[in-house]
């Protein structure tokens, strides 16, 4: 999934041959992940949970695409990742992330934090942070991120034999 020539492939027979294949069903979702594939940033290994982030010092969440937004507008590559919806794969270094948290912290203060020493670190940043919010992609809009088809939908209980059954009737 490295190779954007193979999934661009993938995404155009997955576009062409719905009707030809009928015992896949998951269409929307195979074709959601290849398009969420095809739209990150493939050479940038690593990736951060933003709400990960903000909890681990108990600040109130931001916005994903105000903290990509801001990134980008501080001259870092940044997308999403196509597993987690609330991730974003930089190549911004960590100094800069928690630079971003910091100021974040200091214009919506948490009411107690349980690792203060990152907080009250000077910001390193050139220049005042000015929060810009990432543009939406022009042209189609595909679902990235299909919720399961129904509730409690996936692997279910494990058979039970026939004196299972005899032992709960009795």
């Amino acid at each position: 999934l490295q190779d954007a020539d193979f999934v661009q492939r993938c995404l155009t027979v997955c576009e062409a041959q719905t009707e030809s294949l009928p015992g896949i069903t998951s269409w929307k979702k195979i074709h959601g992940t290849l398009a969420a594939i095809s739209e990150e940033h493939l050479d940038i290994p690593l990736y951060y949970r933003l709400p990960q982030l903000f909890k681990s010092l108990k600040l109130n969440g931001m916005p994903l695409r105000q903290f990509r937004g801001t990134l980008a507008s501080l001259g870092y590559r940044v997308s999403h990742f196509h597993r987690e919806p609330e991730a974003v794969k930089t190549d911004a270094p960590n100094e800069v992330i928690f630079d971003l948290l910091r100021v974040w912290a200091k214009e919506q203060p948490p009411r107690t934090c349980p690792l203060p020493q990152i907080l009250s670190r000077e910001v390193g940043l050139p220049g005042a942070v000015v929060w810009t919010t990432e543009e939406r992609v022009q042209g189609p809009r595909v679902a990235k991120f299909v919720p399961n088809p129904e509730p409690n939908w996936g692997p279910k209980a494990r058979a039970k034999g026939a004196k299972a059954a005899e032992q709960v009737s009795k």
